[in-house]
């Protein structure tokens, strides 16, 4: 195993044994990176239904995404309504 996969594992969420507090603040870590990259949620309508369907897009990327989503899937950017 070379250095850059031991920091790799080292720094992933779920690798050994971590207790909740750690896993915690984890993901306050992972939230803090995501805060500075925000993305507007775009609906787009489906033209051939008169607007009637349609979906979400991601504003960044433009990868569709749940109306009920907070991060992309794709990008991870933090959605804004």
């Amino acid at each position: 195993m070379n250095v850059t996969e031991r920091e790799r594992r080292a720094q992933s969420l779920y690798y050994g044994k971590i207790d909740r507090r750690g896993l915690c603040n984890r993901v306050a870590q992972l939230e803090q990176e995501l805060n500075g990259h925000h993305a507007k949620r775009i609906v787009v309508s489906d033209q051939e239904t008169d607007g009637a369907t349609g979906h979400c897009e991601c504003g960044a990327c433009g990868w569709a995404i749940d109306p009920w989503d907070r991060h992309c899937r794709r990008c991870g950017a933090r959605l804004e309504d």
